[in-house]
């Protein structure tokens, strides 16, 4: 058992407004000793580790700093915003240790902070009932999941959580800042939130198409018949977007779509092959939702939404050709522009932050779109599977 001893002053600091005026290199605080003396006047500026182990402090009306240990001083804050104050235990590789500890994030729950070394941080948390609790490395994230019970749920995935979560500050900034989008409460940073997971991420998607475009096509023979499934492509930008407290995610796309379909009809009284090829230029803009499930590293993921596209460009072409070979005709017939509502259905698996901060999404979805039906034609519309690979940044 880890014991860390922890200044009970820390309930009964109050807000002082006796401060010196702030210098380049030093601003203005507050000291309280163990001797429970209230001191007002400038704290000389240094990185986090030097704070973790002293405090240089020069009371107001005095020519000098002097050097206090934590083991003279309860707490100390910095320019009536961050507060250290003074703990002892038992640290993690390193024994019996009297540090400073750094007040990061306030609320319901606290987050402190020390530099054990000029590489390694500590951290604790402080509970609604008065603990300090020692994070401890290797049982950390089983720690965390005892303290915030009843929001807890983002914690569960194992390897995935460790990694997303490290035992830095970055990844406690991060652990804290879901807490309190789960617990619905404020927080108060003293630090800048680094490393806080994005809940709005950009990102671009590719993939291949296979897909249709029936037609009501102008030319008769072709008209109201079936045609078949060709490969194409598409090729989009998205914003991914984490709906809090709610665990579901929105992905609103502008995607530009080539799709292209094929038929072919044998005239015999001429002895001619009618070849006709439709081909669409389309830009969609979707809104799909999705629900992640945690399963080992990876985040699978069902969903769907409707979309809304733009055909900017459509055209039939119809090839007329002997049985030898020899083309006896060809035509080209561009149609309208306009607008098709449409739907789809979507699959997948989310890779988080697998290159630093960003995620690669592999997806397969069902997209169907209604084409401008003049014919009535229930064959009407355009259906595509795609299989597509999109990277957020």
């Amino acid at each position: 058992m880890r014991l860390f001893t922890f200044s009970l002053l820390l309930l009964v600091v109050s807000a002082g407004s006796a401060y010196a005026q702030s210098s380049a290199d030093s601003v203005t605080g507050k000291l309280i000793t163990t001797s429970a003396d209230t001191l007002y006047g400038s704290i000389l500026l240094g990185d986090q580790y030097d704070h973790s182990w002293q405090v240089r402090f020069r009371e107001s009306g005095a020519n000098d700093y002097q050097t206090y240990g934590p083991d003279e001083v309860h707490m100390y804050d910095k320019d009536g915003s961050f507060r250290y104050f003074s703990v002892e235990g038992d640290f993690e590789d390193y024994g019996l240790r009297t540090v400073f500890i750094r007040e990061d994030i306030g609320g319901e729950l606290t987050l402190y902070s020390t530099m054990v070394s000029r590489e390694e941080a500590a951290f604790f948390v402080g509970t609604r009932d008065g603990r300090l609790i020692y994070l401890q490395s290797g049982f950390y994230i089983d720690q965390l999941r005892s303290i915030f019970s009843g929001c807890n749920e983002f914690l569960r995935g194992g390897e995935r959580v460790s990694r997303r979560y490290r035992l830095t500050h970055e990844g406690m900034y991060s652990v804290f800042t879901s807490y309190y989008e789960c617990a619905d409460s404020e927080a108060q940073w003293n630090v800048e939130p680094r490393g806080v997971h994005r809940t709005t991420k950009f990102g671009v998607i590719a993939g291949a198409s296979y897909s249709k475009a029936n037609q009501s096509s102008p030319i008769s023979i072709f008209r109201n018949v079936d045609y078949g499934y060709t490969l194409d492509y598409l090729a989009g930008v998205f914003l991914d977007i984490r709906l809090r407290n709610t665990g579901l995610f929105v992905r609103p796309e502008l995607n530009y779509m080539y799709i292209s379909s094929e038929v072919t009809d044998f005239d015999a009284s001429r002895n001619v092959e009618k070849f006709a090829r439709a081909e669409v230029h389309m830009i969609s803009i979707e809104a799909p939702f999705r629900k992640e499930f945690e399963y080992s590293n990876t985040l699978p993921y069902f969903g769907g939404g409707a979309s809304v596209g733009y055909i900017i460009d459509e055209n039939v072409t119809l090839t007329e050709t002997f049985s030898g070979g020899t083309v006896a005709n060809q035509n080209e017939v561009r149609l309208h522009t306009y607008f098709t509502p449409g739907f789809n259905l979507k699959a997948g698996m989310r890779f988080e932050e697998l290159f630093g901060d960003s995620d690669l999404f592999t997806e397969i979805r069902y997209r169907y779109a209604f084409t401008d039906d003049r014919s009535s034609s229930a064959l009407n519309g355009i259906r595509a599977f795609n299989l597509m690979v999109g990277i957020t940044f």
